[in-house]
């Protein structure tokens, strides 16, 4: 009897322990469900949630299955809804929600300045994405986006920002042919600038791009033809064999010391507001950029093709699709006024075309 007694005793016990173990662990696991809610406002809104089940009796294990479905639902509406990626990744309003908080940190500082130079987003363009849809169908395009997506979440510049510069990496979707990064770390992203958006440029514009074009489909061809691009003696299409799509990006950086900088905030002024404001006109700055980059980019590839790098006329006609038969048309009504202005000069001369070797060009 006694031994049965201290066995029940010793059950008890085990039970008791069991059932602090699995409070503890409900409770920590609540604890960091809670934490990866992005906004605090969401966060207090859970909190109330879960004080409410409590006061209704239910167990902080079964809170804790409740908080885990409900930290997900939230979490979705953070993500990029795409399926093409490998991985899952964060939408532009997650991002916004980053920046501000780190914003706001920083303004609290001693020394805003400092804190928010190492805080930027940068934004990219892709280019070419279009003629990739167009001529080769949305499941290149999508491989496309794939292949990015792999760049700015785990290539060789987000290794070197982490590893080298001590930078956390965060990239997100803005849907289309537009991504970014989050960039948040030690390091002074001003004095980096130049030297993140040329790696990022040059990292995309070495992708392996050889399964999205095949450059043998009639549709391709097609394209080609129009532009007079690679056309042999007969008039047909003729890709060389050592022509490779570039799959280029545009880039654009911007920190939040810069925009700082430009916007005084008053004592009495909603600092969230303005806070609000400067992360607006951040993305905004990095945006303006990447536009910029993405126009000088696509201007030397055009000046490069027409004065004879058929590789480059190729490859803008490829990143800039509207630059088709309008333009080519545009461009032999030029060649033929100048041929006609030839052929004027040529008769004022009196000579023939065998007699002389120039004419004043038009």
């Amino acid at each position: 009897m006694i031994e049965k007694t201290i066995e029940n005793a010793e059950i008890n016990k085990r039970t008791l322990e069991d059932r602090d173990r699995i409070e503890k662990d409900a409770t920590q696991k609540i604890s960091e469900y809670l934490e990866a809610i992005p906004e605090q406002e969401m966060r207090e809104e859970e909190n109330a949630i879960i004080n409410e089940l409590k006061e209704h009796g239910f167990k902080t294990e079964e809170i804790s299955k409740f908080v885990r479905r409900d930290v997900t639902r939230i979490k979705l509406a953070y993500q990029d809804n795409r399926t093409c990626f490998d991985e899952a990744l964060s939408n532009r309003k997650y991002i916004e929600t980053k920046l501000f908080k780190e914003i706001k940190s920083g303004i609290e500082t001693e020394n805003p300045e400092e804190k928010l130079k190492r805080v930027a987003v940068v934004n990219f363009d892709l280019n070419g994405l279009k003629s990739i849809n167009d001529l080769m169908g949305h499941g290149k395009g999508d491989l496309a986006l794939k292949t990015f997506a792999k760049i700015i979440q785990n290539g060789e510049t987000v290794k070197w920002l982490e590893e080298e510069k001590k930078v956390e990496v965060t990239p997100f979707a803005q849907g289309g042919d537009e991504f970014g990064v989050y960039l948040n770390g030690e390091a002074n992203l001003n004095e980096l600038r130049d030297e993140i958006e040329k790696r990022f440029f040059e990292e995309a514009s070495k992708a392996d791009t050889s399964e999205m074009f095949d450059f043998s489909d009639p549709k391709v061809k097609e394209f080609f033809k129009d532009r007079g691009i690679f056309l042999n003696r007969e008039g047909e299409v003729e890709v060389p064999n050592d022509f490779k799509f570039r799959f280029g990006t545009s880039v654009g950086l911007a920190t939040a010391e810069e925009i700082y900088k430009e916007i005084k905030i008053g004592e009495k002024e909603n600092i969230n507001e303005k806070i609000r404001e400067l992360r607006g006109q951040i993305i905004g700055l990095a945006d303006s950029r990447a536009g910029a980059n993405k126009t000088e980019t696509k201007e030397k590839l055009k000046i490069s093709g027409k004065s004879g790098n058929k590789f480059d006329e190729a490859q803008h006609a490829l990143v800039e699709p509207r630059a088709g038969m309008e333009e080519i048309l545009e461009e032999l009504k030029e060649e033929k006024g100048k041929i006609n202005c030839l052929k004027t000069n040529l008769a004022k001369s009196g000579k023939t075309e065998g007699e002389i070797k120039e004419l004043e060009v038009c």
